[in-house]
């Protein structure tokens, strides 16, 4: 398992931390997964995917502290320590732990960041990026919920949509008005439809409001 968890990518749902030594930022992941799909954090891989290995103990209780204190309503962890097979039986073990974080019952999940502030992110890709305000009401209304999209055929202009989606990371409303060739108003109530039915997601980074699957 550990050697397949290495030639994995970083995704919506898998992230890789050499430790951790920023609660903070620690935090914005672990809200992030809980507000997205749910997902895995790997600790104890370098960037360039060298396993150095960690202190299990040490790295579940930075994680339960963020979780616990830095989190509203706090997320709490399933763990699993794996071990990596020595070459020879001078070397020292190395370990890793994996921290599996459970799609949030209860949304939005708040996150405190340095500066007092609580603020909600959701995952995109392999990024824990701000949610927009639009998003983060339908959180609070109950109407987000990724096991629970609807068992439906989309119509023309919807499935251009999600094709879209399909090849491309994000798509804007701008966008969206020149592949299906309608109005703002026309393309507005049909994202609108599909936000409130779970089928796409909002955000809202550095002044763009943009749409993911």
């Amino acid at each position: 398992m550990l050697e397949y968890l290495v030639k994995q990518n970083e995704s919506e749902v898998l992230d890789f931390k050499q430790s951790i030594n920023n609660l903070h930022k620690i935090a914005k992941s672990i809200g992030a997964f809980a507000n997205t799909k749910g997902g895995k954090l790997v600790i104890g891989i370098s960037d360039n995917k060298r396993i150095i290995g960690i202190d299990p103990e040490e790295e579940k209780y930075m994680l339960e502290k963020a979780g616990g204190e830095l989190c509203d309503p706090p997320v709490g962890f399933s763990f699993q320590v794996l071990e990596q097979e020595l070459e020879n039986e001078h070397d020292e073990p190395k370990y890793i732990l994996i921290a599996e974080i459970s799609e949030a019952i209860v949304k939005p999940v708040k996150t405190l960041d340095a500066n007092d502030e609580w603020k909600v992110y959701t995952r995109i890709a392999d990024k824990s990026l701000p949610a927009s305000k639009k998003l983060i009401k339908m959180m609070e209304k109950g109407l987000i919920d990724s096991t629970n999209k609807p068992d439906r055929a989309l119509d023309k202009n919807e499935k251009k949509l999600m094709d879209f989606l399909q090849e491309n990371e994000r798509i804007t409303l701008k966008r969206f008005c020149k592949l299906i060739n309608v109005s703002k108003r026309r393309a507005t109530k049909i994202i609108v439809n599909l936000l409130l039915e779970g089928m796409l997601r909002e955000h809202n980074h550095e002044k763009e409001i943009y749409y993911t699957k």
